[in-house]
């Protein structure tokens, strides 16, 4: 993985949960939720804003779309469940794709933490939740 103060990435695994509608040649809507308990707002917000740009991709990045980056602020006001979420879709499966027993795995990139997501200065990757 390639991180720097400016550019994030990590692998993900998403589980099939024995769906039998769910395999390799279908695709899905998947979300990613960044919790206000593991990211600071700046992070939160600058994602919800496209400031921060979230990409999915395997080997290639044909077959997986971001399609909406949203950042909630709960109605009842508490800062705790603040969140920002990425929709993303992925189509069917693409040859040479990492597949393994039932689960996908990907990667998430963030780049753009730069002047837009000021004031976070020293981000790390445990800012940014994993």
């Amino acid at each position: 993985m390639i991180n720097s103060e400016y550019y994030l990435s990590s692998q993900v695994v998403a589980r099939k949960w024995n769906l039998p509608y769910l395999n390799k040649e279908d695709g899905y809507v998947g979300m990613l939720r960044f919790d206000r308990t593991y990211c600071k707002r700046a992070i939160l917000r600058s994602i919800g804003q496209n400031d921060i740009a979230v990409t999915v991709g395997d080997r290639t990045r044909e077959n997986y779309r971001v399609e909406a980056q949203y950042f909630e602020r709960p109605a009842d006001g508490s800062t705790k469940k603040e969140a920002a979420v990425v929709q993303f879709r992925r189509s069917g499966y693409v040859e040479g794709e990492f597949l393994s027993r039932g689960k996908d795995r990907f990667f998430v990139s963030m780049h753009g933490i730069d002047e837009h997501s000021n004031p976070i200065e020293g981000v790390t990757s445990e800012d940014i939740h994993q």
